[in-house]
């Protein structure tokens, strides 16, 4: 099945890269719009070997790029990726799930707690109590501090309600969808400390359906200390879980 290059576009704003992987199974199908991580605008080739799985598995997928560097419009480019896949495939519009890893899983959570179009919510390595994340790498990791507080604009302390606005357990108490949060234990980017306060904060809030996993030796991007990265694995426990709340 080969990828397709398409462009999401909202009036006034640059096009932003997307890749459509579309699955050969007929019939009405279940969708993802799939979210990259990192600081820049993302690139949703990164995303390929989870996007031809799933196509593959019977999904419509469809990997997003973001208009800005800086996170906080990333629910308005899930939205863009929803209405497209829609627009390109026989997608079932009750069933289209939100993937993200990293910035695009802490995305992923803030866009369902703000728009119940979309089922069901898979988050892998989100940074979801970001403010709390950069407070605490202040003290041993000065240019990681530096860096994410360029990103953002300012310090927490300058600037707390923009943080608050990017972190994804600001939402937590408008989640309805089931969540399936992923994240490795070995994880240096985003602790997974972090997984495990968002999944306390969605249950407290009596979201009835929060799964949380934390792998044992894996890191940000998957990888197992000296063993290589586990694309077959991931992939196979986020389309296990997607099948389940999506009749496969």
């Amino acid at each position: 099945m080969a990828a397709e290059t398409l462009s999401l576009t909202e009036a006034g704003a640059s096009p932003q890269p997307a890749i459509l992987h579309r699955t050969a199974l007929g019939g009405r199908r279940p969708g993802v719009v799939i979210g990259p991580g990192g600081l820049q605008k993302g690139d949703p080739a990164g995303l390929t070997w989870l996007g031809e799985r799933l196509a593959t598995a019977g999904y419509n997928a469809l990997a997003i790029s973001y208009r800005a560097a800086f996170a906080i419009d990333d629910p308005k480019d899930y939205a863009l990726g929803l209405q497209r896949l829609l627009a390109e495939t026989d997608t079932d519009p009750a069933r289209v799930f939100l993937v993200g890893h990293s910035r695009g899983g802490m995305g992923a959570l803030r866009t369902a707690g703000l728009d119940p179009r979309f089922a069901g919510v898979v988050a892998w390595g989100a940074p979801s109590t970001f403010k709390r994340e950069v407070e605490g790498v202040e003290g041993y990791a000065a240019g990681r501090y530096a860096r994410l507080c360029q990103w953002v604009g300012g310090t927490p302390a300058e600037m707390p309600e923009r943080y608050e606005t990017v972190q994804a357990i600001s939402y937590a108490d408008r989640i309805r969808q089931p969540v399936y949060l992923l994240h490795g234990a070995a994880d240096l980017h985003a602790p997974p400390e972090a997984s495990k306060a968002m999944a306390a904060a969605l249950q407290a809030a009596s979201n009835p359906d929060v799964t949380l996993e934390v792998l044992p030796e894996y890191g940000h991007y998957w990888e197992r200390h000296f063993k290589p990265h586990d694309f077959d694995g991931i992939a196979a426990r986020t389309i296990a879980w997607l099948d389940a709340r999506s009749g496969g």
